[in-house]
């Protein structure tokens, strides 16, 4: 067994919102907690648009329709099951490792379907719309047991265990018609990775009303925000692939 080593630069990222004493004292809301929960939402939306561009790094592609490259896809060049099963073929053949190894196991509930061990698809949700029509596109509801579904599963096809969110990959106006493309991430177990700095990462920071010194000589202002150091890198772009279509109208 050999070791590669693959580096990163982790870069320091974060946001804050200023809050008043004004705020504070007349709300009738928590609005700090309130202000602490958005900002721990757009923690995450930041760290992921973070990997979803080192992933945009990747080499695989499968194009819709009979195109070649992404600006040879038409506006009409859906997402079929016929992308997802050469997708599937594709990390087979690299022996790429699924990413879930434990099946759905089976259950006594009527019309539910055990799951096999599966590779991921990131997905958009305009995308999700067409996928969800796919036939032998089984939904998590019947899923034999549902309560196992990742957070933003729809449903799965082909060894495919997909998660729809809006931010997957968006290629602005790169279609044969200027229209947008989106990109689904097919991938496998190992195929990127992600690291933060645990000593440079705080998922909260409250500075209370004054503690800003002669700065705040009233005390009058205060911040909630958040800090983190992050990297994302792909290790090896052979387990992973990309779908190249439009959406539907």
């Amino acid at each position: 067994m050999s070791v590669t080593e693959v580096t990163g630069t982790a870069l320091q990222y974060g946001n804050y919102i200023r809050f008043s004493d004004v705020v504070k004292k007349t709300s009738m809301d928590p609005i700090i907690t309130k202000m602490g929960e958005r900002l721990a939402y757009n923690m995450q939306q930041t760290l992921d648009t973070v990997t979803r561009t080192a992933l945009q790094a990747g080499s695989n592609f499968i194009y819709a329709g009979a195109a070649v490259s992404k600006i040879t896809v038409g506006a009409t060049d859906y997402i079929t099951t016929t992308m997802i099963r050469k997708a599937v073929r594709f990390l087979e053949g690299k022996d790429a490792m699924t990413y879930m190894q434990d099946m759905i196991l089976p259950s006594t509930g009527i019309s539910t379907t055990p799951i096999p061990a599966s590779f991921i698809g990131i997905t958009h949700t305009d995308i999700a719309y067409t996928i969800r029509n796919l036939t032998g596109f089984i939904p998590i509801e019947r899923y034999a047991r549902p309560g196992e579904a990742l957070p933003g599963e729809i449903g799965s096809y082909a060894q495919v265990r997909f998660i729809a969110t809006t931010q997957a990959s968006i290629y602005t106006a790169a279609g044969a018609t200027s229209q947008n493309l989106y990109g689904t991430l097919i991938f496998g177990t190992d195929a990127f990775g992600a690291v933060n700095v645990d000593t440079l990462t705080t998922n909260l920071i409250i500075n209370e009303l004054g503690s800003g010194g002669s700065a705040d000589p009233l005390h009058q202002r205060g911040t909630v925000g958040w800090k983190a150091a992050f990297a994302a890198k792909i290790l090896n772009s052979d387990f992973m692939v990309e779908l190249i279509s439009s959406a539907e109208a």
